[in-house]
């Protein structure tokens, strides 16, 4: 749920502000509106760009190097001071947060034993879908305090806490049957109750 609740928030909130960037460059709305459009076609290659990899490499490793790699271009794409320089790292930004979706649409079902992986990778994404609403305002919030650049920080921050619960907390589910992975996924968690417990004592 952290995963996908972080993810979302910082795959939506780029979303939300690109126009945004782009008339603070000095472009009209008109203008804006046609390159952040040109800017959301990197999500068609990107989420075709995982079909390659997504069954060759473990999908935690993939995920964590996507997350870091967007993290990022997305603070580039925010300290960006020339329109060429935003249009490039935005749709790479755009395309390799589809590719990070992509494998997380198929690692997500892996970490729940049988009998719980539709309601499980259902519940994550579902507390994800929050992040739609959650995205927008927080941008929005950000943008008009402390300014655009915060807004960059945000949304890459949104991405490290995502890619920092697949580290560690997830489990490698590459060559292991998906009866062993609820203990392998359950391990983690134990361990941290575990360390409560003590520190408790």
């Amino acid at each position: 749920m952290v995963l996908w609740l972080f993810g979302l928030v910082g795959f939506y909130g780029f979303q939300s502000w690109v126009p945004t960037l782009l008339a603070d460059h000095g472009q009209d709305f008109a203008k804006s509106m046609t390159m952040s459009a040109v800017t959301t076609i990197g999500a068609v290659p990107g989420a075709f760009l995982a079909w390659p990899f997504i069954d060759r490499y473990p999908r935690k490793h993939l995920a964590v190097v996507l997350g870091l790699v967007v993290a990022v271009l997305g603070i580039g794409y925010g300290l960006s001071s020339s329109v060429v320089a935003v249009v490039v790292f935005g749709t790479l930004v755009a395309a390799l947060s589809q590719t990070f979706i992509a494998v997380l649409y198929s690692y997500t079902p892996e970490v729940f034993p049988t009998r719980l992986r539709t309601a499980g990778a259902g519940l994550g994404n579902g507390v994800g879908r929050i992040g739609n609403v959650i995205a927008p305002l927080a941008v929005a919030a950000i943008y008009t305090t402390p300014g655009l650049g915060y807004v960059a920080v945000f949304i890459a921050g949104c991405w490290l806490v995502a890619t920092a619960t697949v580290f560690f907390f997830g489990v490698d589910t590459r060559g292991r049957s998906l009866e062993t992975l609820h203990d392998a996924a359950a391990a983690p968690v134990a361990s941290a109750a575990t360390v409560s417990q003590r520190i408790g004592e």
